[in-house]
């Protein structure tokens, strides 16, 4: 996992609210979500992140929502059993608004 390479990371069981931060040119992810974490992520700004912005894996059933993610090689990356409610995000001049994998 790259919980290490996160701005922020929620992971296991997790929940709460990440809310109204600014990351810019992480090496890693901006936001990391997983395991059967459900926190509500919103209004962020997510800007230049060499891998996800926002990374979403295992069975994570986050709420993402009125974010600005901005000029990073993957916006949202979704991977195995994730589930969230992706809704209203904004994102400009990335390479990839959003990525799916299985």
């Amino acid at each position: 996992r790259m919980v290490d390479r996160a701005s922020i990371a929620i992971r296991d069981r997790a929940a709460g609210t990440v809310r109204r931060n600014r990351l810019e040119k992480n090496s890693g992810h901006g936001i990391l979500l997983c395991g059967s974490a459900r926190p509500c992520v919103e209004h962020n700004e997510i800007c230049g992140q060499e891998t996800a912005a926002i990374f979403i894996q295992d069975g994570s059933a986050a709420t993402v929502r009125w974010n600005v993610l901005q000029g990073g090689r993957c916006d949202i990356l979704l991977c195995g059993a994730a589930r969230p409610l992706i809704d209203s995000n904004t994102t400009i001049h990335g390479d990839k608004a959003m990525v799916v994998r299985g």
